[in-house]
């Protein structure tokens, strides 16, 4: 069923819609007069849909016509259910990823591109399924890096009129010296200690971005982590970034809000006073993100604080016949719970930062 509210931005709205069910998100954006880019993937409540082409269909759009870009921000699985369909159905956009990897996703890329050979799972894992389909005729993948143009369009060619672009943050360029270095140490075989160097440690590889529609500026932070190193993480980010461009109205929350991803100076100068933020929640084995206490900071910082999913739905789980008459025989009720897939969306009518509407749907809250 769709979605109960859901109605189409108009041609002058900016929209920045994060999805999030507990384990993964994504991030939708309307840059203007039907211009539509992904971020990341996750999956509806069927478990099968991709978040936002579910959104997309339920306001009436066509993403094989309406999406140009695809980005994935990184190759975790919570970040990337769902991605190849996404690709297959927005058959006319870029798709962008990092130009950074790591040694396993490394590895996946000479299996898809050079048939070399891969103990990852070439028919279930996420990952090769985009590259592979991405090698059909007529798809255009790129990479990214800091300072690389995703989108961008002129004012006269917007309904808001407003020049556009989304920029990519991140990776470094250390971080993606650091790579060459790594496939260096593959190929000459140097010492195990300096692969482990080379490849363990933070998320630093994750593309963070910023939207910029004239004075409005939205910051989406994906999963990328702080380090000390000042090149790498948001360290770098911010010594690139600081003083360029209007600070943001706006931010997804990086890493589903956790600590290692909180830099002060990301809060103090990429950021407005009265900056909105949205996290997604992250779980897995008992592991929650954010905590409590990351709640506490992120909404100490932000005029408002958004969350997409609060709180597990309990549900009946179903089960083959053969076992539901085994449970029932039993006199035992089984239920399961879990996050339903929680939805932010943030329009800026007119791209004008005075006119923010903030609405909230299938389980998201404010905290």
């Amino acid at each position: 069923m769709p979605w109960i509210g859901m109605t189409p931005p108009q041609d002058d709205e900016v929209e920045i819609s994060v999805f999030g069910p507990g384990y993964g998100e994504s991030i939708l954006i309307h840059a203007g007069s039907g211009r539509w880019i992904v971020i990341d993937s996750c999956l509806a409540d069927d478990r099968r849909t991709p978040a936002p082409l579910k959104y997309m269909s339920d306001i009436g759009l066509d993403a094989s016509t309406d999406v140009c870009a695809v980005v994935a921000t990184h190759w975790h699985d919570d970040h990337i259910k769902g991605l190849s369909a996404i690709l297959r159905a927005c058959v006319k956009a870029d798709y962008w990823y990092s130009a950074a990897l790591t040694k396993g996703e490394f590895l996946a890329f000479l299996a898809v591109h050079d048939n070399q050979p891969t103990t990852l799972d070439r028919g279930g894992t996420e990952m090769l399924k985009c590259l592979e389909l991405m090698e059909e005729p007529g798809r255009k993948i790129k990479r990214l890096l800091e300072d690389t143009l995703v989108a961008d369009w002129p004012a006269s060619r917007l309904a808001h009129g407003h020049a556009t672009r989304l920029l990519a943050l991140s990776p470094s360029s250390k971080q993606f010296d650091q790579f060459l270095r790594m496939i260096g140490a593959e190929l000459y075989e140097l010492p195990l200690k300096a692969k482990t160097r080379l490849t363990a440690g933070r998320n630093d590889l994750s593309i963070a971005s910023v939207l910029e529609v004239g004075a409005l500026s939205v910051l989406l932070g994906a999963d990328l982590e702080h380090c000390q190193d000042p090149d790498l993480g948001w360290a770098a980010v911010i010594h690139n970034r600081s003083g360029k461009g209007p600070k943001s109205a706006a931010i997804k929350v990086p890493h589903h809000g956790s600590a290692g991803a909180h830099h002060d100076q990301v809060w103090s100068e990429l950021l407005a006073e009265d900056v909105v933020s949205v996290v997604t929640p992250w779980s897995l084995a008992g592991k929650k993100l954010p905590t409590e206490t990351d709640k506490v900071r992120i909404s100490s910082l932000s005029k408002a604080a958004y969350i997409t999913a609060e709180k597990p739905q309990t549900l009946k789980k179903r089960y083959p016949r053969a076992v539901t008459k085994h449970i029932r025989r039993s006199r035992v009720e089984i239920t399961s719970s879990v996050y339903r897939c929680g939805h932010v969306r943030i329009r800026f009518p007119e791209a004008d930062l005075g006119k923010q509407v903030i609405e909230l749907f299938n389980g998201a809250a404010q905290y």
